[in-house]
């Protein structure tokens, strides 16, 4: 048996293995005794009828039998003695097949193409300049802070005998149509708060929906501009039927003592300096997880090995399932997603997900060159963590982590952020001012996720 290993790429291997005449001879006689024994032919009685006679009558099957038989154990055992290590199920094909005669007179030139891992270097950080920045703390975002807590226990309060004008909240109900003939698609919308006056939303709406009251009917025609968020209505006309429901005026809890009181705080300076000291630690933890990730970005694009195929289309795999479960979450019907738009949706997740496994195997590296382990007391520390954070005692962690092999994949997480220490540490790292325009990062404001584009498509 011989055999010749051929570099397609730097993870693609083609494996060739010949073997000899003699040895598909054998296998081919074996199989064939082994079928005359147990099958039926007319006029022989069961495992009586001639080897040849077998031969002719189950020539396939037992043509699929050899070649079964030598791929399960002789390319087997050349895989074995090759010290190749396969992370892809290898795709077999046979030079002579079909013709391949099995009496002996013919060799067999089995090919084997599958994935390896590449060679992965082992990262180094110390060129590496990273800033870490702290977003500050002021008045104004504390005040923010407390305006939210306020706007969460908003009130509605109908307006009586006045009609509505800037500055009120209307709540329609809506009928679109598309009047530029690019789609016979309609827009239904029940229950539509509008504050009037709002410039976040198209001008068109306040201008026709001051000076209603309950019961009013207004058709109006909203134009779309071409750069609209919504790629759905960027550059449409829509008319609009509006059925005006309520109009009234959206109330906040006054910012007093006796408000903060109700949030279990003794004033509303005590609610201002714990909101202040939350926002310090958040942007603490915000700061030094943007810096881990700065890092991780850096090294990925400093080090261009190839990633195998396999682990990048298993990688996008979980997360489309992620993206398919928030979806769900969301209320969407994925069975009114058309097939082609879930495809576009797996493509695009191809990039984030080759980059998570390479980020992955460099830190992989990393752990195993500095034999990083996790201690009793590092796993302690970590379900003590947990425990505090979901509000569960140790014992009740301990059992859930116990279960599906979480314990392993915990330490795991636990040795990758060892690995991430250890390269911190090397890098070199200077404080730097906030920028604004990191705000989006820091109030998890991201530009629109793949589920939410989906719950956009089933309505459309």
């Amino acid at each position: 048996m011989k055999t010749e290993v051929i570099q397609i790429s730097e993870t693609a291997r083609e494996f060739r293995v010949e073997i000899e005449p003699e040895r598909i001879k054998e296998v081919y006689r074996n199989i064939s005794r082994r079928f005359a024994k147990s099958v039926s032919i007319p006029g022989f009685r069961k495992g009586f009828a001639p080897e040849e006679l077998v031969r002719i009558h189950y020539k396939d099957e037992i043509r699929e039998r050899v070649l079964d038989d030598l791929i399960r154990n002789d390319l087997a055992e050349a895989l074995e003695k090759s010290e190749l290590r396969p992370i892809s199920e290898p795709k077999i094909s046979i030079e002579n097949y079909p013709d391949l005669k099995l009496d002996g007179t013919e060799k067999a030139i089995f090919k084997l193409f599958f994935e390896v891992m590449p060679e992965v270097p082992t990262p180094d950080s110390s060129d590496l300049e990273l800033v870490r920045r702290v977003r500050p703390v002021t008045e104004e975002s504390v005040k923010a802070a407390i305006d939210l807590r306020r706007e969460k226990e908003a009130v509605f309060v109908p307006i009586e005998n006045r009609k509505s004008q800037e500055g009120d909240t209307v709540i329609v109900d809506l009928d679109g149509v598309f009047i530029d003939g690019s789609t016979n698609d309609k827009i239904q919308l029940e229950d539509v708060e509008i504050v009037l006056g709002d410039e976040s939303i198209e001008k068109a709406f306040s201008e026709n929906l001051i000076g209603v009251e309950e019961d009013d009917v207004r058709k109006f025609v909203v134009e779309y501009s071409e750069n609209y968020p919504s790629a759905d209505l960027a550059g449409k006309k829509v008319e609009y039927t509006a059925k005006v429901k309520s109009v009234g005026r959206v109330e906040l809890p006054e910012p007093t003592d006796e408000w903060a009181k109700g949030h279990g705080f003794e004033s509303l300076e005590q609610m201002r300096q714990k909101i202040a000291e939350d926002l310090r630690k958040s942007a603490e933890i915000f700061a030094d997880a943007s810096l881990r990730e700065e890092l991780l970005e850096k090294l990925a694009a400093k080090y261009s090995f190839e990633v195998p195929s396999v682990l990048i289309s298993a990688q996008a795999k979980e997360l489309f399932s992620e993206v398919l479960e928030d979806a769900r979450r969301r209320g969407v019907q994925l069975e009114n997603i058309d097939r082609q738009y879930l495809q576009q949706i797996y493509s695009s997740l191809l990039p984030k997900a080759e980059k998570q496994i390479r980020k992955a195997l460099l830190l992989g590296k990393l752990i195993e060159a500095e034999d990083f382990e996790v201690s009793e007391q590092d796993l302690d520390k970590e379900i003590n963590k947990i425990a505090e954070q979901s509000r569960l005692s140790t014992e009740e962690v301990r059992k859930w982590l116990n279960q599906e092999n979480r314990i392993e994949r915990l330490k795991d997480g636990l040795k990758e952020q060892k690995a991430i220490d250890f390269l911190l540490n090397k890098a070199k790292i200077t404080e730097g001012e906030w920028g604004e325009d990191r705000i989006e990062g820091f109030n998890q404001q991201a530009d629109l996720s793949e589920s939410e584009t989906l719950q956009q498509e089933e309505t459309k």
